[in-house]
């Protein structure tokens, strides 16, 4: 049976989400600037997901988000 998969191609949600706990699956290149990012879509996934799109105050800590965007772009880079 395969994991049920969230995708996205916006790459500040997916390192919000990246930075937070979610488990990244893969990325794959959609376009010459568009890389989709998968992720594993559990209940944290989907917890992060509402928090991200609710506008609410959060603390996060700016290191741990910064290198999740630089996985993210590092990533896209070696077309994995």
């Amino acid at each position: 049976m395969t994991a049920v998969l969230h995708k996205t191609t916006d790459p500040y949600l997916a390192s919000f989400v990246l930075s937070e706990g979610a488990i990244l699956t893969g990325c794959r290149r959609v376009g010459p600037k568009k890389v989709e990012f998968g992720f594993v879509a559990d209940h944290t996934l989907h917890a992060l997901l509402r928090v991200f799109w609710s506008g609410q105050l959060i603390l996060v800590v700016p290191a741990r988000l910064f290198e999740a965007l630089r996985v993210l772009k590092s990533r896209s880079l070696t077309r994995e």
